[in-house]
């Protein structure tokens, strides 16, 4: 349990330093900023408690806002993706359900799974993200834009890590 729990607290300043030093810099066509903050909820183990996971969020969210100047808006973005986890796991979940062995990797759990989780937590964390931040009606192409424009570059950014440096172990036979 001692190593998962510094496996997770790499894994946070790992996507933290990524997210506050080279990606907050970054605003690919002047109107997309990826993000990969929605990993560290993806990733948690698949067994933590809700508790936990919201605990979790809203710490990842409250210093990824004080890096960021987003004045909570990532804790309330990020919170939101962890309360709906388990729906989201529920929603994709496997044919014999999850095991307590199973990690919520693509090595794991299969690519199509990895991706459409993915992409269901990163629309979501977008759409909360960008409402709460611009949310205007008369903005409302701008928003859908900025949402899905940002999303693809967000999954793309986030399936680029996994595929890097998630790699399956060999397993001796």
């Amino acid at each position: 349990m001692l190593s998962n729990l510094f496996t997770i607290l790499f894994r946070f300043a790992l996507l933290l330093l990524i997210q506050v030093l080279i990606l907050n810099r970054v605003e690919v066509p002047y109107l997309f900023s990826p993000f990969i903050m929605p990993l560290f909820i993806i990733r948690l183990p698949i067994e933590t408690p809700r508790w936990l996971l919201l605990l979790l969020a809203f710490g990842a969210g409250i210093v990824l806002d004080a890096f960021s100047d987003s004045m909570g808006i990532q804790a309330a973005s990020l919170v939101a993706c962890a309360f709906t986890r388990q729906y989201i796991f529920y929603l994709f979940r496997p044919g014999g359900g999850y095991e307590p062995s199973h990690r919520p990797v693509m090595s794991v759990m299969g690519t199509r799974w990895f991706v459409s989780v993915t992409i269901a937590m990163v629309l979501l964390h977008h759409l909360l993200f960008y409402l709460i931040q611009i949310f205007s009606a008369g903005l409302f192409l701008h928003l859908f834009i900025k949402i899905m424009g940002t999303a693809c570059l967000s999954v793309l950014l986030i399936l680029l890590s996994e595929f890097l440096f998630y790699r399956p172990r060999s397993r001796a036979t």
